[in-house]
């Protein structure tokens, strides 16, 4: 189909036309480059919080070595440089920038902004995005991708990551993401994509995770709200078989002396060596209210109980245990 706009002057004219065709798709380009560099600069600040502005208008960990580029067009490759400098700050704080002028502000509070933590900081990243996926949409999956890939990684190469027990991380994470949907998402990307062909590095991640489970519910009873949450984190990883796997292959008493976590979970045998192990240590657990440290509160001795004092225990003890509890807390 001929250009209608040609009729508007003659073909010596046409290279100049402020009506072709050409400069105007070469003008949307220009705008549409310069969008999406702002867009990625907007990512530097709002989702990374950092920046290369020695007087941010707002507070914003400052990346020295990117600064030096001073790149003027924003690309996906500058943010890859961006996290990995960010990533791998010893003392991020010591790279914190407060903006001192008037109409400063403070999007986010200055834990967060200094996270030292590897898995928190790119899930706290990945959260960030999804909560402003609008004004992102253009680059969204790039960067969505660019966060769960450098989780990958961490997981991949710990000694990366020097002092950092990424296991304990990504249990913590496990646990918040209780009451956190998009904390959630963030950790179902990186299974979802780590778990479809499990290797080494995943399964010595997810031994170390279940490791810490085992530690934390021990000193824990029945109607603890802290057991529920690991309960909700196990149900939560048993959506993939191969962790489902790895659970019960830790769990199986008749391979408790042949496991390298041996030491860990326990050494006992019998019977008692289902309750030495991570799915059986959720098993015991007493249904008699207690205490910590208290795990007989009721019944320590209930062979020299009359049958009166039984029932009377029986019809009190509610009453009883929400005074301890709460004389306990305080």
């Amino acid at each position: 189909m001929s250009n209608p706009f040609l009729i508007l002057s003659d073909s010596s004219s046409t290279s100049t036309n402020p009506y072709s065709t050409t400069s105007s798709k070469a003008a949307s380009i220009d705008n549409d480059s310069s969008l999406t560099s702002n867009i990625y600069k907007d990512i530097l600040e709002y989702v990374l919080l950092c920046t290369i502005d020695e007087q941010p208008s707002s507070s914003f960990i400052y990346l020295a070595e990117l600064a030096v580029e001073l790149p003027e067009n924003w690309q996906k490759n500058l943010i890859d440089q961006a996290l990995f400098e960010r990533l791998h700050m010893i003392d991020p704080s010591s790279h914190l920038l407060i903006s001192t002028t008037k109409k400063s502000t403070i999007r986010n509070d200055v834990n967060i902004i200094i996270e030292t933590r590897c898995l928190h900081y790119l899930a706290g990243c990945y959260q960030r995005l999804l909560r402003q996926h609008d004004h992102f949409k253009l680059v969204f999956e790039d960067i969505r991708k660019l966060f769960i890939d450098h989780t990958k990684t961490a997981i991949s190469l710990p000694d990366l990551y020097e002092n950092q027990d990424l296991s304990k991380q990504w249990l913590e994470l496990l646990i918040e993401g209780q009451e956190n949907s998009l904390l959630y998402e963030y950790i179902d990307c990186v299974n979802n994509e780590s778990l479809s062909q499990i290797t080494d590095e995943i399964e010595n991640l997810y031994n170390s995770v279940f490791r810490y489970m085992y530690k934390m519910i021990q000193p824990l009873d029945y109607f603890s709200t802290e057991l529920i949450a690991y309960v909700g984190a196990l149900k939560q990883l048993a959506k993939w078989p191969a962790l489902v796997r790895i659970i019960f292959r830790l769990s199986h008493p008749k391979t408790a002396s042949n496991r390298s976590m041996q030491i860990h979970f326990g050494s006992s045998g019998g019977g008692r060596a289902f309750e030495d192990t991570l799915v059986g240590s959720f098993l015991s657990k007493s249904c008699l209210p207690s205490l910590p440290g208290k795990p007989y509160l009721f019944f320590e001795k209930p062979k020299v109980m009359t049958e009166h004092d039984v029932d009377l225990t029986a019809k009190t003890m509610w009453q009883v245990r929400l005074t301890n509890i709460i004389h306990f807390t305080l």
